[in-house]
């Protein structure tokens, strides 16, 4: 399977952003909000190992995060945080593993939200097994 298409993509809007992404991310930004980045990474399937697409979006006052469900019964997931509630970003793993993993407070508890960029080290990961 060639991987030629699933690298991420960088759109102007939220209206250029896929179908299922669209209508919850111009539900959690406010119109107020300037838009710095909007970062696409489409899922990608190979073998028992699957990476959710997802959508990175930057703000002046937060970041989001939307993927989608593990399971289709579910809707995206979206993580939406303040500059001020970020606690750590993981950049060793956008450099190693092509995924963005931050970790923020949220109602007086910690969580993180991950967001795969770089389908290309997913190579890596699944590896060749000899026969």
């Amino acid at each position: 399977m060639s991987s030629l298409r699933h690298f991420p993509t960088r759109y102007a809007s939220i209206d250029d952003c896929p179908d299922q992404f669209r209508d919850p991310l111009k539900r959690a930004i406010n119109p107020t909000r300037n838009i710095y980045d909007i970062i696409y990474s489409p899922g990608f399937v190979s073998g028992r190992f699957s990476v959710p697409a997802s959508v990175f979006c930057v703000t002046d006052q937060e970041w989001l995060i939307a993927s989608e469900p593990k399971r289709k019964s579910q809707g995206i997931g979206l993580a939406c945080v303040t500059y001020a509630d970020t606690l750590f970003i993981g950049l060793t793993d956008i450099l190693l593993y092509g995924q963005l993993k931050i970790d923020y407070a949220s109602m007086q508890r910690s969580k993180s939200s991950v967001c795969y960029f770089n389908t290309v080290s997913l190579v890596s990961k699944i590896g060749f097994r000899k026969k």
